[in-house]
């Protein structure tokens, strides 16, 4: 399925989540089997990961779990959630706050 409709204005719109292509019908009851696969069902994981980049709202799914994962490890971030595994996200994270002290070191330095 790839998305038809105008891309929504997340920043604005509440219930963007309705809007997620794994919100629809054909996707619902699906959550263990696609989004919460076990890491040995690569196979699974790529398909989610293949859905979500056709998702209208994925950038914000993906701030969203950002957020709410905060500062956790990789083995407390579960599923495919904007696009990215868990420890795709925590590496994201990671990358991240590297350069968010590297910007802070360049700043103090000027």
């Amino acid at each position: 399925m790839s998305y038809t409709g105008s891309i929504p204005d997340t920043t604005t719109t509440p219930g963007w989540h309705m809007q997620a292509l794994c919100a629809q019908p054909e996707y619902r009851g699906q959550q263990d089997e696609l989004w919460f696969a076990p890491d040995r069902r690569a196979e699974a994981i790529e398909e989610a990961k293949r859905l979500c980049h056709l998702c209208p709202v994925r950038m914000a799914c993906l701030r969203a779990e950002m957020a709410a994962e905060g500062n956790a490890g990789r083995d407390r971030r579960f599923g495919v959630r904007g696009g990215l595994t868990g420890g795709e996200r925590h590496a994201l994270h990671k990358e991240l706050q590297r350069r968010k002290r590297l910007a802070e070191q360049t700043q103090d330095a000027a």
